[in-house]
């Protein structure tokens, strides 16, 4: 059996306290290095900004393109920039997960 290289769209809130920074980190190492992406230190937010950043890794293989969204937050499903908490109205994450995975 290969490598799973699937298109990969991640987000990692960096206060998460059920899989830290790190740990998410890893797993999008994986991903990175499994897609024969280019390795990189993306950005991300000062803690305490509410703010995302978010890194399109080059070099990845073809249809295995690999996204990664830091947000300041914890481990919550809808991040919000601005405020702290979910939100279903005013989260980033549905748009760039639709702009991610519209291609294929």
């Amino acid at each position: 059996m290969g490598l799973l290289r699937p298109p990969t769209a991640g987000e990692h809130g960096i206060r998460d306290n059920v899989l830290g920074i790190s740990g998410g980190r890893a797993l999008r190492d994986t991903f990175v290095r499994n897609n024969g992406c280019t390795p990189q230190n993306p950005p991300e937010p000062a803690q305490g900004t509410l703010t995302h950043r978010i890194t399109t890794y080059s070099g990845c293989s073809t249809k295995h393109p690999v996204e990664w969204a830091a947000f300041d937050e914890g481990h919550i499903p809808a991040s919000q920039d601005g405020a702290g908490g979910d939100s279903g109205s005013r989260t980033w994450v549905p748009a760039e997960v639709w702009k991610f995975f519209t291609p294929f």
